[in-house]
This record gives structure tokens, C-alpha cells and sequence, in this order.
């Protein structure tokens, strides 16, 4: 919506590795002669390409003024590169290939064909460490991305996605004082701000997925929404979905077990009426109306999406 913010604490999205690398991805299959991120993939995840050949690729391109990818293609003809042509060769081949799906499917499916087709996806999950499994989420959550683009776009290509992502990047790299302070929970411990909001507050989001049946794990993080609660000098605002896009998949959303915890006489329930909406506890509203309950706001069938708020308030007021 274009409202400046500024992390703190944190990777911007577009800026973690995982994400470029896709994005990469992307880039070389729109265009084969952007060299600067062939260079990035051609060995990413391995492939046996070393630094040495991918030089050697460089400097071949560069005597004959030729996008790298010309010289890949034709690997097999180079004697300096006789050793590593197979591997060059079919790198080439796994691009054009997909140059080729690309005219052909929709671009969330044809996401999921680089993902696999690069075997970038696999990789991570043939790791299955902590620190990959987060950037396997981060691969995934790139999908979110494409699918909003499509929905919003006339004509979504590949090349309009790319020119969309390149203008949030100019976005994020512009700096201000009057913008949104944005951080994690762990990153706002003796901070204050006059208002603040807790977005997310959904099982499987916090707590989340992995702790939210691990009674130890879920004292842990309750401790952390107390945290971020006491951050808010004047209004606190926690916000969930009825339904949420993450990973690239739409699910239904249950609010957090935290915000029953919340003592009703210190909150206001805030929501919108629309078809079939009514508050599960014990008051229904209108639209506009605000209320203390520990129900939940929630749309009937039909609806896309419903945003449930909680406001609270220091207890002298």
C-alpha cells in the first residue's frame, strides 16, 4: 500500500539469499543473457560446476561479446572447457527448458516447475535442518507473492513479475524517520511504542505449528505475547485472519489461545458485518460495532477473507 516501514532486526524478504536465488532463477529464464545472476545459480544448489570453469565461461563470453549462456550452450567447442561441457551443457538445457514452460502455464504452477526441475527445492529438504527448513518456508512464501501478482495484474507474465518485485525492492531501500517500525517479538524486548500491533495471533502462527502442542514451547511463547503486549504505551491492537495465504496456500485461520487469555473487561472486539457474520461467544454485532467478549468474529460461507481485532486498553480507562 505503499506506507513507508522500516525492519529492525531482521532480513528484508526479497534480500534473504533463498529468495534471490529464486528470483535468479526467474531472471536468467526471462532473460538468458543477464549474467550477473547465471553466475549466481549456474552451481547453485551443486552441480560441479566450480569457480574456476565458471570464470573460464566468463572470460570466453567476454573475448567474444557474447552473453555467457551462448558459451554454456555450446560448451563441448571450447577445448578449455572439454572437461566440465557435459555438466555446462545441460545447465543450458534445464534453462531453455523451462523458458519453454514458461509460455505454457500459469505462473504459480510454473513456480512449482523451477522449484522442482532446479532441484533447489529438494536440496533443502534433503538437509532438513532448522536453518533450511526456514528457507524452504521462504521459497514457498515467494509463491504467496507470484499468486497475489496474478490476481492483481492484467496480463501476468514472468517478466511483469520480475518489474513488480524490482519496484518493492526500490520501496524498501527508501529510509525515513515517519514510517511503521517493524520487528520481531524478540527484537522489541525494552522498547516502547504508543501504538502497537500483533498481527498473526493465529494457532500454528504463535504459537506456532511446531510448539503449539508442546505444553513447555507454549508457555514459552506465552511468555513472548506478554512481551509484546507490554510494549504498547497507549493502544495495543492484535489482529488474526479467517483465512490466511501462506506458503503459497490459502488455509482457514483459528484465532491464538492467547487471545482468550486476555481478561475481557481490559479488550473490545472490533469487526465488519457481512454475509452470514456473527460473534461465536456471547454477543453478535453490527457492522462497526465494537464490544468486550471472548467470542470471535468470524464470516459466513462466501466470504474471502475476515480480519478479527482486538483492542485493548490500560485499565484506568
Amino acid at each position: 500500500n505503499g506506507i513507508p516501514y522500516r525492519i529492525i532486526g531482521g532480513t528484508r524478504f526479497f534480500d534473504r539469499a533463498e529468495v534471490k536465488d529464486m528470483l535468479a532463477y526467474l531472471a536468467v529464464i526471462n532473460n538468458p543473457s543477464d549474467d550477473l545472476r547465471l553466475r549466481r545459480i549456474i552451481n547453485n544448489p551443486p552441480r560441479g560446476i566450480g569457480n574456476t570453469t565458471i570464470e573460464r565461461v566468463q572470460d570466453l563470453a567476454s573475448e567474444q561479446g557474447m552473453p555467457m549462456m551462448a558459451v554454456l550452450q555450446h560448451a563441448g567447442e571450447y577445448a578449455v572447457l572439454k572437461s566440465a561441457a557435459g555438466k555446462l551443457e545441460r545447465f543450458a538445457q534445464l534453462i531453455a527448458a523451462l523458458r519453454e514452460m514458461a509460455d505454457t502455464m500459469e505462473l504459480a504452477e510454473f513456480y512449482d516447475a523451477v522449484c522442482e526441475q532446479t532441484s533447489y527445492v529438494r536440496t533443502l529438504q534433503e538437509k532438513g535442518d532448522v536453518e533450511s527448513r526456514g528457507r524452504l518456508e521462504n521459497v514457498q512464501e515467494l509463491k504467496s507473492n507470484i499468486i497475489a501478482f496474478a490476481k492483481e495484474a492484467d496480463n501476468p507474465t514472468l517478466a511483469g513479475f520480475l518489474d513488480e518485485v524490482a519496484l518493492y525492492t526500490d520501496l524498501d531501500s527508501a529510509s525515513t524517520d515517519n514510517c511503521v517500525t517493524l520487528m520481531t517479538m524478540h527484537s522489541a524486548k525494552g522498547l516502547e511504542f504508543p501504538c502497537v500491533y500483533v498481527v498473526g495471533m493465529e494457532e500454528g502462527i504463535f504459537p506456532g505449528e511446531r510448539v503449539r502442542y508442546n505444553d513447555e514451547e507454549v508457555e514459552e511463547e506465552r511468555r513472548l505475547c506478554y512481551v509484546a503486549m507490554t510494549r504498547a504505551k497507549e493502544r495495543l491492537t492484535m489482529t488474526c485472519t479467517r483465512q490466511r495465504m501462506l506458503f503459497g496456500r490459502t488455509s482457514v485461520s483459528e484465532p491464538s489461545r492467547f487471545l482468550e487469555e486476555v481478561p475481557s473487561e481490559n479488550a473490545d472486539w472490533v469487526g465488519r458485518q457481512a454475509q452470514g457474520a456473527s460473534g461465536f461467544g456471547d454477543t453478535s454485532f453490527d457492522e462497526g460495532s465494537s464490544y468486550s467478549t471472548r467470542g470471535y468474529g468470524s464470516y459466513g460461507q462466501g466470504a474471502a477473507r475476515y480480519d478479527s481485532v482486538m483492542q485493548l486498553r490500560p485499565k484506568s480507562q
